[in-house]
């Protein structure tokens, strides 16, 4: 249902437009005080909180109360705003008008009315011919509400603006999760690079435990004890055993038994092509494999086994395909094993890399100089020297129990 416009004379209209503009001002201006106010209390509560346990979200919380007390603020004062009635009332009271314009506005609005009615609108009218506001007193907030509000907001910003204990515990956890992310992530990268099932296993377990990790301490901790497993698993046969293993293809470069770039794969091509040899092929084919089976006698006795069988096999009347791929399965184990060991090097370097950085940030986050007392692989790991140097890393085995 609408509410018919009230019509009254001009100086009552301007007078009231002039007051209702200022109770407008002084409504928001309450709410704003209030409101921020009510927030900054609250804030200042959830802050005081902050600076003993760890709430993140703290500052941004009560930025957001404020703001959300500013538009309270405003969308309450626009929808509940000064009424004609509520202006007049104060206008009489304010300015002792001694109820002349709020009759005024109340007469106005009806349909009909008498002499004496109209004769008040005038009376009305004319006392607000030329009236100001000068007399109409502040409609802002009260003293007290002001400086409750002043007070709250100022223990919000006392809690806010200085670091809290809790905001510095966890600047400090965020950064060392991040160096242990970063670290975590490079070992995962050469986890994703190894072939050997046991190695990439043990890398990944690393990179768990260190994103995990409580402090840089337990991660360099956690660090050596992965180094230490993978020194334990290192195959001390597999360097002599790829020297072995390179002296074969060496070998087989010269006097070549069938197609293929390896030793394995010449053997299949050979255990093909069996049932046509002359007997002048198999018995120097038997004597190369013997040779062979010779060189790495003393590094792999499987591997120069298969080997001899494979040359008796040849040398004999029967078929030797399937001692021939027997020997064959052999070398790709030991090349395996050789690769495994290639693998198991790398892994050690990177968890090695990893814990020296680690380290290195410990004693840069204590002040001390770096390498001092955590140093890892100082003593406590002298397994490095029996690292064959498999692999993309030759040579590792040549600096046992080094920690840089």
């Amino acid at each position: 249902m609408m509410v018919p416009e009230v019509t009254v004379p001009e100086s009552i209209h301007l007078l009231l437009r002039r007051a209702r503009r200022k109770l407008l001002a002084g409504d928001l201006s309450v709410r704003l005080v209030a409101f921020i106010g009510i927030a900054a209390a609250a804030g200042a509560v959830l802050l005081a909180v902050a600076r003993r346990v760890v709430v993140p979200w703290a500052e941004p919380a009560v930025v957001a109360a404020a703001v959300a007390a500013v538009v309270l603020a405003v969308t309450v004062t626009i929808w509940r705003r000064p009424s004609n009635q509520r202006t007049a009332l104060e206008v009489d009271i304010r300015l002792e008008g001694r109820d002349r314009i709020s009759t005024a506005v109340e007469l106005s609005a009806m349909e009909s009315r008498s002499g004496l009615g109209d004769r008040q609108i005038e009376s009305a009218a004319a006392w607000a011919s030329g009236r100001t506001l000068d007399r109409f007193g502040s409609v802002g907030p009260s003293r007290r509400l002001v400086v409750l509000a002043a007070i709250a907001v100022g223990a919000a910003l006392l809690l806010a603006i200085p670091s809290s204990p809790a905001d510095a515990r966890l600047r400090d956890r965020q950064a060392i999760e991040d160096i242990l992310d970063r670290e975590a992530d490079r070992i995962e990268a050469i986890a994703g690079t190894t072939k050997d099932p046991a190695t990439r296993d043990e890398l990944l377990r690393a990179a768990e435990e260190l994103r995990n990790a409580a402090s840089l301490e337990d991660a360099i901790r956690q660090l050596g004890e992965t180094r230490q497993q993978l020194n334990d698993a290192a195959d001390p046969a597999a360097l002599p055993l790829n020297t072995a293993l390179a002296g074969l293809d060496k070998k087989l470069e010269q006097d070549r038994l069938g197609a293929g770039q390896s030793a394995a794969e010449q053997l299949r091509d050979l255990a093909d092509r069996a049932g046509s040899l002359t007997p002048e092929e198999r018995t120097q084919a038997a004597q190369t494999i013997a040779d062979l089976a010779e060189a790495v006698a003393g590094v792999d006795a499987d591997l120069s086994k298969a080997l001899e069988d494979a040359a008796d096999a040849l040398a004999g009347n029967g078929d030797p395909s399937d001692a021939l791929r027997d020997a064959a399965d052999r070398l790709d184990a030991a090349a395996d094993r050789v690769a495994a060991q290639g693998d198991r090097t790398d892994a050690q370097a990177a968890v090695r890399d990893a814990q020296q950085n680690l380290a290195d940030q410990q004693a840069q986050n204590q002040g001390n100089n770096p390498g001092q007392g955590n140093n890892p692989g100082q003593g406590n790991n002298p397994g490095q020297g029996n690292n064959p140097g498999q692999g993309n890393n030759p040579g590792q085995g040549n600096n046992p129990g080094q920690g840089n």
